[in-house]
């Protein structure tokens, strides 16, 4: 297995103060919010505004939340004010939102995101102003109703025929969708077990005690009747079973103990409650492996190639790669060791591989500063954390300005961009209903009433018509 280290932070912390990054449009002295509202208008950032939702075109370099001297959750809160922030001066108001990290520190404000974009990703960004809305448009992207298109700088002069050494297989569209169906019906059930699953939970210490006692009372009873047929919880193993009674390190008369006790009584005793709680965080961790175990769909059945192309598509190709995160680290795992992808010891089984399909479409080959560069056009056909960026660095063309996955910069120049090229470019998904009318009033080319809401982004990478490129700051 791989995964692409970052070539270094772009943030620092200072003592006393909120962690400072060095953004595209600024620097760690200049990243406050009052620096960033002169360098940009709300007339050209927010793309579509209704009752319910926000559509906003999010800079390069800007964190969602979170203790930063600026974020979304800021901006868009100072452009925005709930009832209990209006009326104040603007000077009071940024003064005022230094000390706001997240939309819950303020009682009355209804702002949410509706999904997520990275720091360094620019593009449509869609907020809610209620959480109705905001409820309403996630689910639309649970169920894969979202369609999202995103536009990017890649190194180097990418073409069909250069990959692979021209040999790309070419698989047809039916394959495709049909793949795409499979992996739907997958997702489907394996949502439905989840909540399933989760609606038992991860225990506390207090509901672990239950299932504990009647387990206990269980095996007393099989003891008592060997002939009688063992009930077993279905999630754990006995093997597993043997490890949780082992995290009691109690002693027989402490565990017959536990099975009597109330919790209200177990917490007296440090031991036996201390006792509980390593076997419950025993159990909790055997429990998240049974639920997000990987599927045979997933990672063992390989029924895409990791490059291909689909027949009829003319500067078009697509990526298959699983991908899986780790606990605490920020760049995302691949299955397989790809050229200078540093390989990694980690135990492969024990990390949640899903799979990532991508369409890209070569746009344009150009250069930048002297270094040939292509724009892409990319289509996640799935949506899985950094899919794009990892992808197209798998690809051999990684992302101009991804500091974790553009490589070596003996291969790919590191400093031809102040920003990470990549940008989300067009966001459609059905419109939300209000009183049985559509909650945003959308027309389209014709003049005529449009039941997707379909919302494009400026470019912020255009080619002029001599071919060459220009690369916005923001």
């Amino acid at each position: 297995m791989s995964s692409i280290k970052a070539r270094g932070s772009t943030s620092s912390t200072l003592s006393g103060d909120s962690v400072l990054d060095n953004p595209c449009w600024g620097d760690p002295q200049h990243c406050s919010l009052s620096h960033l509202l002169t360098l940009i208008q709300r007339e050209t950032q927010i793309l579509l505004e209704s009752p319910d939702y926000i559509l906003l075109n999010k800079p390069a370099d800007l964190r969602m939340d979170g203790e930063y001297p600026s974020s979304v959750f800021k901006l868009l809160t100072f452009w925005y004010p709930p009832p209990s922030l209006q009326g104040l001066k603007e000077e009071t108001l940024l003064d005022q939102l230094q000390s706001f990290h997240n939309h819950s520190q303020i009682g009355d404000n209804e702002l949410r995101p509706c999904h997520q974009l990275d720091y360094a990703t620019s593009g449509v960004l869609l907020m809610a102003r209620s959480a109705p809305a905001a409820t309403w448009a996630s689910s639309r992207f649970e169920h894969r109703q979202v369609q999202k298109t995103y536009l990017a700088i890649l190194h180097g002069h990418l073409t069909t025929s250069t990959l692979a050494d021209n040999n790309l297989p070419i698989i047809p569209q039916d394959k495709v969708n049909t793949f795409l169906q499979q992996q739907e019906t997958t997702y489907r059930k394996r949502q439905k077990k989840t909540r399933k699953d989760t609606f038992q939970g991860y225990q506390p210490s207090n509901a672990f005690l239950q299932i504990y006692k009647g387990r206990y009372a269980r095996r007393r009873q099989q003891q008592q009747h060997t002939n009688k047929k063992r009930k077993r919880n279905e999630k754990l193993t006995p093997e597993q079973w043997d490890q949780v009674d082992a995290a009691l390190q109690l002693s027989t008369e402490h565990q017959a103990q536990l099975a009597q006790l109330s919790f209200r009584e177990i917490k007296k005793q440090p031991t036996l409650l201390q006792g509980l709680t390593r076997a419950t965080d025993c159990y909790n961790n055997f429990l998240r492996e049974v639920l997000h175990r990987p599927q045979d769909d997933d990672i063992n059945q390989n029924h895409l190639p990791p490059l291909f192309r689909v027949q009829e598509e003319d500067n078009s190709f697509y990526i298959y790669l699983a991908v899986a995160q780790v606990d605490h680290e920020f760049a995302m795992r691949i299955p397989v060791a790809h050229e200078w992808l540093e390989t990694t010891t980690t135990d492969t089984p024990k990390l949640n591989f899903k799979v990532a399909l991508t369409k890209c479409h070569i746009v344009h080959t150009t250069h930048l500063r002297g270094h040939p560069v292509t724009k892409v056009r990319l289509e996640p056909r799935t949506g899985r954390r950094h899919q794009l960026r990892i992808h197209t660095a798998f690809a051999g063309h990684p992302i101009v300005g991804d500091q974790t996955y553009e490589g070596p910069k003996e291969k790919n120049p590191p400093n031809l961009s102040s920003r990470m090229c990549l940008h989300a470019y067009t966001l459609g998904l059905p419109l939300p209903k209000k009183n049985g009318k559509d909650a945003v009033n959308v027309k389209n080319d014709n003049n005529h009433h449009d039941p997707q809401l379909q919302i494009t982004a400026p470019d912020p990478f255009p080619i002029s018509q001599e071919g060459d490129l220009t690369i916005a700051s923001m």
